[in-house]
């Protein structure tokens, strides 16, 4: 049954200008004026000077721009992005290939329709992926419901038939299921979720420490570091205090208030993620789960060690499933309390909040495995 059928125009206006101002869209600065000295045309980047300015016809503007735009956005893994520029125009082409995907879910749950926003949608990935740079970015780096977007908006011929690479990723694109009405109401609930997330400071955090480090190849961030040392002690007294003396702990863990209120941030990032996104799942029970899969499957791949290059997953960071956070730190995080073990009563909250957390390290583990299923994801280990 079509979309159609379960929205109304009025309705559908609603949703197109909810999603026009969502905390989600592109709002990376601007590069700077040593790109070309003409405002992007893409419309996900619009308000940025970029080399993305691109021709009525839709190809790359030639010479200098394609060039430099093929430098900024290079695999990080091959030559590491050290310039505050680069890393945020990277940073604001990766928010537009995240906002397209989220467009895609919302086109495959009914959401909007696929006549109220093809023109726009159609336009924006032609634009970028007739460009190059951004079209090896998006090999390079895996976005897998763009595919689905391309085929579509009817782009994904004149896609394959202009270059042979991106056949077998658009040969990949699986059946589309029957919608159900519930759908909607499902992903409804799903972008309020996903809101509330870009707003959560400690989340984002955590986020940032899942990213790929592109300025430090190999290198571990001290907030990790701090991080992993926080989670695997059990400090009462520094709970109570956020302090902790060099001495009292091996390398890597915080060394006084600052540090420890770094790695707390973190941390509650970290439960909040687990706890996030295993809703997300749980929300979509009884229902085709493939699409939110494909849309999570570079921050779920990231929590297990993942980072997506295409159609490889390959293990370049750590597995934070592995990480068991300690019964008073989640008590902590959760309710900003400390368990005192002298005083507190026979029947505490922390058996339930440990198994809690648990189940939702299950249910990230199911939205991994079905991510890999979903987008023909092969594991590489180092």
């Amino acid at each position: 049954m079509s979309p159609s059928a379960f929205l109304s125009p009025d309705e559908e206006q609603a949703r197109l200008a909810q999603l026009a101002v969502a905390p989600w869209r592109p709002t990376g600065p601007a590069v700077g004026e040593a790109l070309a000295p003409q405002p992007a045309t893409t419309p996900g980047l619009k308000g940025h000077w970029s080399p993305l300015a691109a021709t009525g016809g839709g190809s790359a503007v030639a010479g200098p721009s394609a060039a430099l735009l093929q430098r900024w956005l290079r695999p990080h893994w091959e030559a590491p992005v050290t310039d505050p520029a680069q890393r945020r125009f990277r940073q604001s082409l990766h928010e537009t290939l995240t906002d397209l995907q989220l467009q895609e879910l919302a086109l495959a749950n009914g959401y909007v329709t696929l006549a109220g926003v093809h023109t726009a949608l159609y336009e924006q990935l032609r634009a970028l992926l007739s460009t190059t740079a951004v079209q090896q970015y998006v090999l390079d780096y895996g976005y897998p419901l763009l595919w689905q977007l391309a085929q579509r908006v009817g782009l994904a011929d004149e896609l394959a038939g202009r270059d042979p690479a991106l056949r077998p990723m658009l040969a990949a694109v699986p059946d589309q299921p029957p919608l159900a009405p519930g759908n909607q109401v499902r992903f409804a609930s799903f972008l309020s979720l996903y809101g509330q997330w870009q707003q959560d400071s400690a989340l984002q955090a955590f986020q940032q420490l899942l990213a790929e480090p592109e300025q430090s190849a190999g290198q571990s961030p001290p907030t990790e570091q701090a991080l992993r040392g926080l989670l695997r002690r059990v400090p009462a007294d520094w709970l109570r205090t956020l302090s902790l003396l060099p001495e009292s702990g091996p390398a890597g863990e915080p060394a006084g208030p600052a540090d420890t209120a770094l790695a707390l941030q973190a941390a509650s990032g970290l439960v909040r993620f687990v706890e996030g996104l295993a809703n997300a799942w749980q929300l979509f029970a009884g229902t085709d789960r493939t699409g939110l899969a494909a849309f999570l499957a570079r921050p779920v791949g990231a929590f297990f060690g993942y980072h997506l290059r295409g159609q490889q997953a390959l293990r370049t960071g750590p597995d934070w499933s592995g990480e068991a956070v300690a019964p008073e730190v989640l008590l902590y995080l959760t309710t900003g309390t400390v368990f005192d073990p002298i005083g507190a009563a026979p029947e505490t909250p922390l058996p339930a909040l440990t198994a809690q957390y648990q189940a939702g390290l299950h249910s990230l583990a199911e939205l991994w495995a079905l991510a890999q299923q979903a987008t023909g994801l092969r594991l590489t280990e180092p």
